[in-house]
Parts: structure tokens; sequence; C-alpha cells
């Protein structure tokens, strides 16, 4: 399965006051935030989760989209591998 993925850096410091607080940078878009709690990073990572406007799921062989694939068998597979 094809996938994309997301990449962010964080930054976090704290003041003498012990208060944490930083910035956090989408790596694709260069859009960024300073923030001062962790529900003001998550709610901008959600954000930027979505896939890319280029990303197209490739359909496989037969023309119809690709499927998530079947568990392995691990007593069929080491049965073929004792044969």
């Amino acid at each position: 399965m094809v996938g994309y993925y997301n990449s962010f850096v964080v930054r976090i410091w704290s003041d003498e006051q012990g208060l944490a607080r930083g910035s956090i940078q989408h790596v694709r878009s260069h859009d960024s935030l300073v923030f001062g709690d962790l529900a003001t990073i998550l709610e901008f990572i959600r954000v930027h989760l979505a896939p890319p406007p280029s990303y197209i799921i490739p359909p496989k062989a037969d023309g119809n989209p690709e499927e998530k694939p079947a568990p392995l068998d691990v007593d069929s597979s080491r049965r073929a591998l004792d044969a």
C-alpha cells in the first residue's frame, strides 16, 4: 500500500517559571505556529494531516483500488517452509 507522510518540526522551551511554550512548523507547507499548550499543537497537526493535493491512490493491475492486505497466515507459511 502506498501512502503519504507529513513532517513537523517542533521546538519547546521553558522559561524561569517552568512554563513551556514553543513553535511547530509543517515542513511541506512551511506553515508555522507559536503555541502555549498541547491542544494548540494537536489542532495544528490535525489540520495538516489531509493528503497533499497531488496524492493519488494508484489502482491495482486489474484497475480496482488497492485493498488492505490480508493478515499473514503464520501456520500455512511455516508449513510451506517445512515442505
